[in-house]
């Protein structure tokens, strides 16, 4: 495989940035790294690709972005390549992010990667200014932060001991709010309470926050996704927020061109396929239904990249900020 390192800087080493990936499947990666190759036919996506992989082939590795994520089976830790989903062959958010973020800073990174797949804003995330109990995936990704910010370097092998500092908080999560009417009616709030209960206790008063958009279903998705999407809007668009936490808005990630072969070629109502050519159209494109995002390769690379710009403008925005 190939190494990437990040820009060499001459003053020392640079503070370990720590960035926490949190959410449900969408964030642990489903999409196939077998479908990211029809990235470079298109023209339109045929940079996505260059920056994941080399012309011989190899995968890229970068040396200065790391990714740590405890998955139901093991605990996944190394430089970031593909491969860091929910399995081996799959992937999420993290690896365009990582790529966007590697690049823009000369900070070493890390990436912890906090998941769970059914899982609610309303229960077991519930952030304890919400009232009621809090929720016990709130709690693990919380004590995962300390557990990093206390011993970085069983995280991040190469830290020198040069400090380190949570610069991030990516959070891609609804499908199991969205399911429950009770539970959506209160997304607003139950995310307004996660965004400012998460900079309490992880001891940063103004991280920068990203919040990802409910995309599924793209521009046709119904009316319950789009009072999601307004619940989502409606938390971000706080005024306490401005200027440190985004909407990405993924609805304009959706692959339409999977999505028609798997409406012409899936039954769902049979549970299987019953065109054979759709179906060897779909598995090149995607391998997941739709609330997966399709389990596409095109569209988890777009939205990384997209949360990945999002939290590098924050970034510079409060670098601007800072300086006298």
């Amino acid at each position: 495989a190939t190494r990437v390192s990040g820009t060499p800087t001459n003053s020392g080493p640079l503070p370990l940035k720590i960035v926490l990936l949190a959410g449900q499947s969408n964030m642990g990666g489903p999409a196939s790294v077998s479908t990211l190759d029809r990235l470079g036919k298109d023209p339109e996506t045929a940079w996505l690709l260059a920056k994941l992989k080399e012309p011989s082939g190899e995968w890229k590795v970068r040396d200065n972005v790391w990714v740590t994520y405890q998955r139901l089976g093991d605990l996944k830790q190394g430089p970031l390549t593909v491969g860091f989903g929910e399995i081996d062959r799959e992937f999420g958010p993290e690896l365009m992010l990582g790529h966007v973020l590697g690049d823009a800073v000369s900070n070493p990174i890390l990436l912890v990667k906090v998941t769970q797949g059914p899982m609610s804003l309303s229960v077991e995330g519930r952030p304890p200014s919400a009232g009621g109990v809090t929720g016990a995936f709130y709690k693990r990704m919380i004590e995962t932060v300390r557990q990093v910010v206390a011993d970085p370097k069983s995280f991040y092998p190469a830290y020198e001991g040069q400090g380190c500092e949570v610069a991030g908080f990516v959070w891609f999560q609804e499908w199991n709010d969205y399911l429950r009417p009770e539970w959506l009616a209160q997304y607003e709030s139950n995310l307004v309470h996660l965004i400012g209960d998460v900079r309490r206790d992880v001891g940063v008063s103004n991280l920068p926050v990203v919040i990802g958009e409910m995309g599924i279903e793209g521009k046709k998705a119904n009316s319950r996704i789009l009072a999601m999407r307004k619940a989502q809007a409606g938390a971000v668009g706080r005024p306490i927020f401005a200027g440190s936490v985004v909407l990405v808005r993924t609805v304009g990630y959706d692959d339409e061109q999977a999505r028609v072969y798997l409406q012409q070629g899936y039954d769902s109502a049979q549970n299987k396929w019953i065109d054979e050519t759709a179906k060897k159209k779909f598995d090149t494109m995607g391998s997941k239904p739709d609330y997966l995002y399709l389990g596409s390769g095109k569209s988890f690379a777009l939205i990384g990249n997209g949360f990945g710009e999002a939290l590098k403008d924050l970034w510079q925005r409060q670098s601007a900020q800072s300086r006298p």
